[in-house]
């Protein structure tokens, strides 16, 4: 069926160099489009009674951290757990809320090991409502996701979607997508994701500018944008059929 297709669509970068260099696809036949993210997680549908409701029901304070996404090695929750754990002195008001489908035994011993090192200031939690979710990434004052796979990046926009500055992973993917409404560090590195997660917490300058930044690049994945490239492609496929 692939390679009997006319025209391939790839949400990721990865997805795209997979279908190119391991099954052969041809170049050409492989067009890159965007995920897209729902209208839900726009800053301007969260109402600040949304936002209260979430904060008093997880119990959180005005400012805290989140990530959000699975637990396997490739998401490299442990490394960004160890990296937040260096703000201990510079912001210990200031917890990180991970949130994730639970992993296997392995990689949640090594999620849960890191976590020793921040104490209460980290909170693992396996089930959320999906109706919470946009009023979390909107309510967090910074949204941190560090995966080694470009093709781990919906959240990432999900939380740009609710205008909420990003630490993200130092690559062409996660470039496009972040713009100036985040930082990009090594995923390796947990000094440096921990000195990023820090400045934005601690430069409310920076972070204004990122939030003002976050419309502009959640633009580019809004639902009517993806769907105007992917009817788009339809009627470049149906108009070489005819013509053919």
């Amino acid at each position: 069926t692939i390679h009997r297709s006319d025209v391939l669509l790839a949400t990721s970068e990865l997805v795209r160099e997979l279908l190119i260099g391991e099954l052969g696809v041809p170049d050409g036949k492989v067009l890159f489009i965007r995920q897209t993210t729902s209208r839900r997680y726009l800053r301007e549908n969260i109402s600040a009674h949304e936002i209260e409701r979430v904060l008093s029901g997880f119990h959180l304070p005005k400012r805290f951290a989140l990530t959000v996404g699975g637990f396997g090695w490739q998401h490299n929750v442990d490394t960004l757990i160890r990296g937040f754990a260096q703000l201990k002195s510079k912001a210990p008001d200031v917890p990180l809320l991970v949130i994730g489908r639970e992993g296997g035994a392995e990689e949640m011993s090594a999620v849960y090991q890191a976590c020793k090192g921040c104490g209460p200031r980290v909170r693992v939690m396996h089930h959320v409502s999906d109706r919470d979710l946009p009023a979390l990434y909107a309510a967090a004052e910074c949204y941190v996701r560090v995966p080694f796979s470009d093709g781990a990046c919906l959240t990432v926009k999900e939380a740009l979607t609710a205008g909420t500055p990003v630490v993200a992973p130092d690559t062409s993917a996660f470039r496009g997508i972040v713009g100036d409404a985040g930082l990009l560090v090594n995923p390796d590195d947990e000094k440096a994701i921990g000195e990023a997660i820090g400045l934005i917490l601690s430069d409310t300058g920076q972070a204004a500018r990122m939030r003002a930044a976050a419309p502009a690049q959640a633009a580019q994945f809004a639902p009517e944008v993806v769907t105007r490239a992917v009817l788009g492609v339809y009627d470049r496929v149906a108009r070489a059929k005819v013509a053919a």
